[in-house]
């Protein structure tokens, strides 16, 4: 396997690639840096090419997740295409959780032009950077978007030091671990931050969990696909959810986790699910992103 650095992008290629392999872009979450990059590594351990985007959380790039511009995004893919190896394969690219965020802002906008987006844990809308509780209700930091397009912040959804929703607590294996889900939707005022689906083009394949702790992926993925049925767009959205299964959605042969210390907030934090539906989970998720980014798609 060759591995190529582009700019901060880690490029995998496998050995004996084959001509009508796709590329797999994948856009990790919230915990920032290369801490997806063996999403990327099972892929090309399967015999795709593979590239992860960072996009905060190492030297060279924002420290935090506030206001990453998505043209970065853009221009890393174009910039990753150049690589003759991969200028005339079909693209998919893999968003999970605030990854997943961007993934749809930038094919509902059209920013990236693309065969196909693999939505894990979605968003239906843009939520406000990372940063801590205490401070944002104290009032000591001003709450700012997570994305820019063209030098301005992307609408997003503002977290209300007001009117405060406050976490559960759920006790895992001796841990207390904070429960957000429920703190999301009660801060949503109309259209404000809501990603805008009616000039999406680009196919989406969309997974989430019905015991997701983290935020409401289950309630995103079931507005994506009604808002595309409303359209008259079903055709370009399938959404697979699982029961008992959280924010995670690992791929096959890695070991579920049901909470993370989570080390940009500095806490730790409940996943939710159990271990049993999230490897089952796994395998089905690994079957339809097969069947996803063939060339029958």
């Amino acid at each position: 396997m060759r591995q190529l650095e582009i700019d901060y992008c880690q490029i995998l290629l496998p050995d004996g690639l084959a001509d009508d392999r796709p590329l797999v872009v994948v856009i990790g979450g919230s915990s920032g840096g290369l801490r997806s990059i063996d999403q990327a590594q099972f892929y090309a351990a399967n015999g795709y090419a593979a590239a992860i985007i960072p996009y905060f959380g190492i030297e060279g790039l924002p420290a935090e997740l506030k206001l990453i511009p998505l043209e970065y995004f853009r221009d890393c893919i174009d910039k990753i295409m150049e690589l003759s190896e991969l200028s005339r394969r079909a693209v998919f690219v893999q968003g999970t959780s605030k990854g997943a965020e961007a993934s749809l802002l930038l094919c509902a906008n059209r920013i990236v032009d693309v065969d196909g987006v693999i939505l894990i844990s979605p968003s239906r809308y843009a939520w406000g950077a990372s940063a801590d509780l205490e401070d944002l209700i104290a009032g000591k930091v001003i709450e700012e978007s997570s994305w820019s397009w063209q030098g301005n912040p992307v609408e997003f959804v503002p977290f209300n030091p007001k009117e405060p929703i406050a976490p559960t607590v759920r006790e895992l294996n001796g841990t207390s671990c904070l429960v957000f889900r429920d703190t999301w939707y009660p801060k949503v005022s109309g259209t404000l931050g809501q990603i805008v689906l009616c000039n999406l083009n680009t196919k989406l394949l969309v997974f989430s969990g019905q015991a997701d702790d983290l935020w409401p992926s289950y309630r995103a993925g079931c507005e994506i696909a009604n808002t595309l049925e409303e359209l008259g767009r079903s055709d370009l959205v399938k959404h697979i959810s699982f029961p008992n299964v959280g924010h995670q959605i690992p791929f096959p042969g890695k070991d579920p986790a049901l909470n993370l210390s989570h080390p940009q907030l500095g806490y730790s934090i409940s996943y939710g699910g159990d271990r049993k539906g999230t490897l089952e989970a796994s395998k089905v998720w690994w079957e339809e992103v097969q069947q996803f980014i063939s060339n029958d798609t």
